[in-house]
């Protein structure tokens, strides 16, 4: 039995690991998507909110609650935004700061 726990928190640690590295990389994506935003096209707002869902519920799965609920708040920033039109500056703004939160939380899990 001993062993068999061993193997699942050593396969438990490998998928953090992945999931930690390709969050490094969609945090570079929804910057992307920021930009997009930011020069008037909408579908940046899902391709964040997309990203950020994922990022919540994987680390909620994989017991990184703090990732999660940062990646959480980011999703709910982005589904208080207006339906229609260009989320404003000021909502724009929460974004990249959730984005940001994003990022430090995956930084401190790299370290």
């Amino acid at each position: 039995m001993g062993s068999q726990v061993n193997d699942v928190n050593a396969r438990m640690s490998e998928l953090a690991r992945r999931f930690v590295a390709r969050t490094g990389t969609e945090v570079v994506q929804m910057r992307a998507a920021l930009a997009l935003l930011d020069a008037g096209d909408r579908s940046g707002l899902a391709q964040i909110h997309q990203l950020a869902h994922r990022a919540c519920g994987t680390g909620g799965t994989l017991g990184l609650l703090v990732l999660s609920d940062a990646a959480g708040e980011l999703e709910r920033r982005i589904e208080a935004c207006a339906k229609e039109g260009i989320p404003d500056a000021a909502e724009r703004a929460q974004i990249a700061a959730g984005i940001e939160a994003v990022a430090a939380e995956l930084a401190l899990l790299q370290e």
